[in-house]
């Protein structure tokens, strides 16, 4: 008998079909990469990753890692430049600063790429091809009819809502002032509308790229990379071009960074927490009645009463996990982050630090998430198709320090 017809709704012989974490593996993972050092994750054990939950979740860490270790630089000198210029009121060195840092900038842009496609070529070339993928996966395509429709709605409500918020902002900071902490409301409103909006439009995309048979991944990632580059980046360059006001974007920027990181960093724990807690309630409230349905009137209490008394199984435990899948959304958040960086640091240098450090949590909430909050995914080598958005977001960079040391220099000459 087929894997896929034990599967269908309409034997409900299967409920599902996951792969069990192997426990001394794991326990191996937690002790050299979940709970290693700050330093240690910096140098994270692809190996035993890549063998454990495959190539391409293993390559997501290890550009993680590559990226958190690039920021070591910038991060510094960020640091001193914004320390330097918060203690001296010379205009000059605060311009010619500025300069320095977006020159740097697209100078890292481009190390960054090529180095990191030196450490990827050598952690795929020596890689054994996978044979254990699922392909029993069933897909409903309840939304099939709606999908296209509310992605176009997304968009368009989002940019409504933008142009909104902005002018929001405008308000707020004429009436409270820049430095009150009420001008910020709206930002920090912005961020989680953002949020929002990018989650309903990266489960549509997904559900069309499921229709599509995966034909084509780097155009589910050029889509979702677009509509996050829209939310996210709009408002800055709105802020810095149009408006051309300094302190405005660094304030926009740091507060959406800090939002964004504490946000996703929290819903990251807990969500899959709530959702692994209600799956065993469930599972004991159904146990509870298939026992009082089976059995006597007489022996229905006690052995009602004995479900209730026992543990799930690790097996029960393991499926009541939220489903992991893929590190699309871990992708995005670190892309937004980049831009973030590569776009409007010269504005706000102190963006690289906030971005290492963040980046030092991220490591070790997603490597906790994967080992400890989900199922254990299916082993693939899928690379993905993020190195082509990323080179697009890197070459994009270079043009916007450009032209941000284009504008800086007319605004003070």
């Amino acid at each position: 008998m087929k894997v896929p017809f034990l599967l269908s709704k309409s034997t409900k012989i299967i409920y599902s079909l996951i792969p069990l974490h192997q426990p001394d593996h794991l326990s191996q993972l937690f002790l050299n990469w979940v709970f290693s050092s700050p330093s240690e994750l910096l140098h994270p054990p692809i190996q035993q990753i890549s063998g454990y939950f495959g190539l391409e979740i293993s390559l997501y860490f290890a550009w993680l890692a590559h990226y958190t270790k690039c920021l070591i630089a910038p991060a510094l000198i960020g640091t001193l430049i914004y320390l330097q210029t918060s203690s001296t009121t010379t205009k000059n060195f605060e311009f010619f600063a500025f300069i320095i840092f977006a020159i740097f900038n697209c100078l890292w842009a481009i190390g960054f790429l090529y180095s990191w496609k030196i450490q990827k070529q050598h952690l795929i070339q020596n890689k054994e091809p996978l044979n254990h993928q699922n392909n029993f996966k069933l897909r409903q395509n309840l939304l099939k009819n709606i999908c296209r429709p509310l992605e176009i709605f997304s968009l368009i409500s989002l940019l409504i809502t933008l142009i909104i918020l902005l002018r929001l902002q405008d308000w707020s900071r004429e009436n409270f002032g820049s430095s009150n902490w009420k001008s910020l409301a709206p930002v920090v409103l912005q961020a989680l509308i953002c949020m929002g909006a990018e989650y309903i439009y990266r489960r549509c995309a997904e559900i069309e790229w499921i229709r599509g048979k995966r034909k084509n991944d780097f155009l589910l990632v050029a889509r979702l990379a677009l509509f996050q580059s829209i939310s996210s980046f709009c408002p800055l360059f709105y802020i810095a071009f149009w408006l051309g006001d300094w302190k405005r974007l660094q304030q926009s920027l740091a507060t959406l960074l800090v939002t964004r990181q504490f946000v996703q960093n929290f819903t990251e724990i807990g969500i899959p927490l709530i959702y692994g807690e209600l799956r065993l309630m469930q599972y004991a409230f159904i146990r509870n009645l298939e026992a009082k349905r089976k059995v006597s009137h007489w022996r229905a209490q006690q052995a009602a009463n004995t479900f209730e008394e026992e543990n799930p199984s690790e097996e029960e435990r393991q499926a009541a996990l939220s489903e992991y899948g893929r590190p699309l959304d871990d992708y995005l958040e670190m892309f937004i982050q980049l831009g973030y960086v590569l776009l409007f640091s010269s504005a706000f240098p102190l963006a690289p630090l906030c971005a290492f450090l963040n980046n030092l949590l991220e490591a070790r909430v997603d490597a906790f998430k994967l080992c400890a909050l989900h199922r254990r995914p299916w082993p693939t080598d899928d690379v993905g198709g993020w190195d082509g958005v990323i080179k697009i977001m890197l070459i994009a960079s270079v043009w916007v320090n450009l032209g941000l040391i284009l504008l800086r220099c007319l605004t003070t000459g």
